[in-house]
């Protein structure tokens, strides 16, 4: 497999939908979904006649392209929060407040939370605190927190369009035929975690169509790809038995509360050995439903209760040396498969440890 840092640059108009009305598409959604991104990259590889419909079919099949969920980038890359910071409300402040310090010594010890790690006021005295997770932020901010008392956040401004059916005989608007599109504006930028077979991407792709009403020119995206260095993230990763805390870079979805992943799967993927096991014993974020339709099946596919992105997971590691490392470093950039009765969801469970994340190595 190969690994690339996606690099998205939204060149129209882009929907992705919160949900869909009766009326058309309602809201925007501030991260797209990796089988959103994914699913996009196919179709354009095979508009493009650079693969055939059955090589397509494959891909699909095997799970040859996994995609993270992709998160906005600015001059650097932002990070879904975790659930343990919080920025003060009152107006002429804005300070940012974490005790991650606090909750990754306590649970690096194998120990539980309790309610004095939830701070009551920010550094300056004021009571009023919203809880951030998981909105995207720079690592540094998520680690430390940071005063903002002048640094005047702007929210993301969607771009709202209205069409309406006209009538051929009458020339007029047909009355409730109207329908609304919410999109996201033309510059913003994205970025993903792509893991795909070789060859697939040897050659490159410069632009993709993401999203709703491609046919009518939205979601033109410019994708640029880096490569991952694998040894960088290595260094990172734990490479001893023992408890650790794990940052999430896309939903969270166990089938048992026991959940348990052999790391020794990821030899078969990638040819490279890896040992060890993962066991998940708490996570710690909101709940979230992760869902689609599989269009192969025409069927439409759900998981509830899963937990967002930016999500920490307490885990027990079982297992040492570099292999139990680099087992590690391919659970965060693939993530694990997970069958369900009729179904089966991949690119869930890309956890990566604390220190890769919030160290911003991933950028470097």
């Amino acid at each position: 497999m190969d690994f690339y840092l996606a690099h998205l640059i939204l060149e129209s108009p882009t929907i992705i939908p919160r949900r869909r009305s009766a009326t058309g598409y309602v809201g925007v959604q501030k991260t797209i979904p990796g089988s959103t991104l994914g699913g996009a990259i196919i179709a354009s590889l095979r508009r493009h006649n650079r693969i055939t419909a059955q090589e397509a079919e494959e891909i699909v099949n095997n799970h040859a392209l996994i995609s993270s969920p992709a998160f906005p980038r600015e001059k650097r890359l932002l990070y879904p929060a975790h659930p343990f910071i919080w920025k003060c409300k009152k107006p002429g402040c804005g300070r940012y407040i974490t005790t991650l310090d606090q909750v990754l010594k306590v649970l690096g010890d194998g120990g539980e939370l309790g309610p004095y790690i939830i701070p009551s006021t920010c550094q300056e005295g004021h009571s009023a605190l919203e809880k951030i997770h998981p909105k995207p932020l720079p690592a540094a901010t998520l680690r430390q927190g940071c005063g903002r008392p002048d640094e005047k956040e702007e929210g993301l401004e969607s771009v709202k369009v209205i069409s309406v059916s006209v009538s051929r005989h009458r020339a007029s608007s047909i009355v409730g035929a109207l329908y609304s599109y919410e999109a996201l504006p033309t510059g913003l930028e994205y970025w993903a975690i792509l893991a795909v077979k070789e060859g697939i991407l040897d050659e490159g792709i410069d632009v993709i169509r993401i999203g709703r009403g491609v046919s009518k020119g939205f979601g033109k995206v410019k994708l640029r790809l880096r490569k991952i260095e694998i040894d960088k993230l290595l260094n990172e990763a734990p490479a001893k038995s023992g408890y650790t805390v794990l940052y999430s870079l896309s939903p969270v979805v166990l089938k048992s509360p026991n959940h348990t992943i052999d790391l020794s799967m990821y030899s078969q993927v990638t040819g490279r050995s890896t040992a060890g096991k993962v066991r998940l014993m708490a996570v710690y974020g909101s709940s979230l439903t992760v869902g689609g339709w599989d269009i192969r099946k025409n069927m439409e596919w759900r998981v509830v209760n899963a937990a967002s992105p930016g999500s920490l997971v307490a885990a027990e590691l079982q297992g040492g040396g570099v292999d139990l490392a680099l087992g590690l470093v391919l659970l965060g950039l693939l993530g694990e498969k997970i069958d369900f009765d009729k179904f089966r969801v991949v690119g869930v469970n890309m956890l990566l440890p604390v220190n890769t994340v919030l160290g911003d190595v991933l950028a470097s």
